[in-house]
């Protein structure tokens, strides 16, 4: 089965020029196309036909771009473990987060074996975990860190308004969200929306080029052959909360 999502814009990847600015390209009323979470062509909207089993995000207007990668934050090791725990990593997904990355140790340990299987068996729509090395984690120096204090939607949020006011540009923000970890980590499929990347793929409201800020709320996300509009997501996170108060 493919996913098929019909877009105004995909953004490709963002790269840093001779001058060291770093600059993105799109392309406009373009679909993609995903089979077993990889994606497989795109092509002009206008070009493509649906075929049978074929699913599709209505997305006339809005615009693509892979799903960020976000490094987890917390001041001790109870703290990143709770970033392991399967409503926060829903909740990650609906603030738009593709990846969390952890250290090594706690990703592979018992609670990252745990949220790993529940999210290969697509038991629950949430964002992955990536377990980085030492060597890995010094590379990822620059991306956000998140606040592991707070929420994952007021964490990210912090972390834009923070780079934003530093005097980064749109642009700039998104490399340190997409191209810059995903490069870091050596798995640069995960950074951008190109045939052969292996990635959740977010469908926006507004152009994230412009207002970086638009990842908070996606319209929908991409897992494996799956699209989930934002409203399902949330309905399977507040039908969790409510199994775990049972």
């Amino acid at each position: 089965d493919h996913c098929v999502t019909g877009v105004q814009t995909c953004a490709l990847p963002i790269y840093a020029d001779d001058s060291g600015e770093w600059v993105a390209y799109g392309l406009e009323n373009t679909t993609v196309l995903i089979e077993d979470g990889v994606v497989t062509r795109l092509v002009p909207s206008s070009n493509y036909q649906l075929g049978q089993g074929d699913v599709t995000v209505t997305a006339r207007g809005r615009w693509v771009m892979p799903a960020p990668i976000a490094m987890a934050g917390a001041e001790d090791e109870a703290g990143l473990e709770r970033w392991l725990e399967g409503g926060r990593l829903v909740d990650a997904t609906l603030t738009g987060i593709g990846s969390i990355v952890l250290p090594e140790a706690l990703a592979e340990g018992p609670h990252g074996r745990c949220a790993a299987s529940r999210l290969a068996e697509l038991e629950i729509p949430a964002a992955s975990v990536i377990g980085a090395d030492a060597e890995s984690l010094a590379a990822l120096d620059g991306v956000p860190v998140l606040d592991g204090s707070l929420g994952p939607a007021q964490a990210l949020e912090r972390a834009i308004r923070d780079a934003l006011d530093e005097g980064r540009s749109p642009t700039e923000i998104l490399a340190m969200l997409t191209t810059m970890p995903s490069a870091a980590l050596g798995r640069p499929s995960l950074g951008s929306v190109e045939p052969g990347a292996e990635l959740k793929v977010l469908v926006l409201d507004e152009n994230p080029l412009e207002n970086p800020l638009s990842i908070l709320r996606p319209h929908a996300v991409t897992f494996g052959d799956r699209v989930m509009r934002r409203a399902e997501i949330e309905v399977l996170r507040d039908a969790s909360t409510r199994g775990e108060e049972m």
